[in-house]
């Protein structure tokens, strides 16, 4: 679905009318217009609808910290870099378009928000630790396809409780530490081929997990991604290729060992099969 130019944003927010920039209550009474200061914390609270100036390229640490009624915001077309605890706390923000050719989105940038859905564009690189940690509404999260590298650090998605869908970029290379953890509802997950490694606890407390498909150029899995022995589902399947590995079975050995070991018999099976195929001719 193609996205909503800023001229469309800004006319939706005022029903119609071009806003000039600045910051609206809920009657859409303008309280200031938007400059490069941060908002004062005695106006915070009356914030319901941003439109910010086309030309923005940057939005500074806790610009809008903690506008707890923030309903709509209107990005630059321009915006390159989103920094940390940008939105954190606005937990009536549900949903916002990020624009094309945004680069970063900071430290805990969206923690404790109430976005619900959130669709990343290809040109980010890096995602920075806990930026949608604790967005307990969060329920889907997808990221263009792109072959570029990109970084996703610790803690991403961190006690997102609600959170089902997602669809992570083809050039990401780890699963960083504690990324999923605590994601109660995520059933279901395929890392893109590209990733190599899983990081600790990154998958801990996901008690409802059911399968997970990982690439053949993972190399290593932490001993604790899935928070063995305990808060894991023992039904849940990783995928790797045409190998099928119950998480349970990943002791004595570690899961990359068990799935390599479950791989190497199978293709033993095979080549045995073969050969009885060629003995019967």
């Amino acid at each position: 679905m193609s996205k909503a130019s800023y001229k469309e944003q800004v006319l939706a927010i005022g029903n119609g009318t071009m806003l000039e920039p600045g910051y609206y209550d809920k009657n859409m009474k303008r309280i200031e217009y938007f400059n490069c200061r941060p908002l004062q914390d005695s106006k915070r609270s009356l914030v319901f609808h941003i439109v910010c100036p086309n030309d923005l390229k940057y939005l500074k640490v806790q610009f809008f910290k903690n506008m707890e009624n923030l309903q709509d915001i209107v990005l630059s077309d321009c915006m390159k870099d989103i920094m940390g605890d940008c939105f954190f706390g606005c937990s009536s923000l549900k949903q916002v378009q990020l624009p094309d050719g945004l680069i970063e989105i900071g430290p805990e940038c969206f923690k404790y928000s109430g976005i619900t859905s959130i669709e990343i564009p290809s040109s980010v690189r890096c995602i920075w630790m806990a930026a949608f940690s604790d967005c307990r509404d969060l329920v889907s999260f997808s990221m263009a396809e792109t072959d570029q590298p990109h970084v996703f650090s610790d803690q991403t998605f961190y006690c997102c409780w609600s959170l089902k869908n997602v669809t992570l970029p083809k050039g990401l290379k780890w699963i960083s530490d504690q990324m999923f953890y605590y994601c109660e509802n995520l059933k279901k997950i395929i890392l893109p081929e590209s990733v190599e490694n899983i990081g600790s606890k990154a998958f801990q407390m996901c008690s409802s997990l059911e399968f997970i498909h990982i690439g053949t150029n993972m190399t290593e899995i932490s001993d604790n991604a899935f928070g063995y022995p305990t808060f894991i589902n023992d039904n849940a399947i990783v995928e790797y290729g045409e190998t099928r590995v119950p998480i349970k079975a990943i002791r004595p050995m570690s899961l990359m060992e068990r799935i390599f070991f479950q791989a190497d018999i199978e293709r033993k099976l095979s080549e045995r099969h073969m050969e009885l195929r060629k003995e019967k001719i």
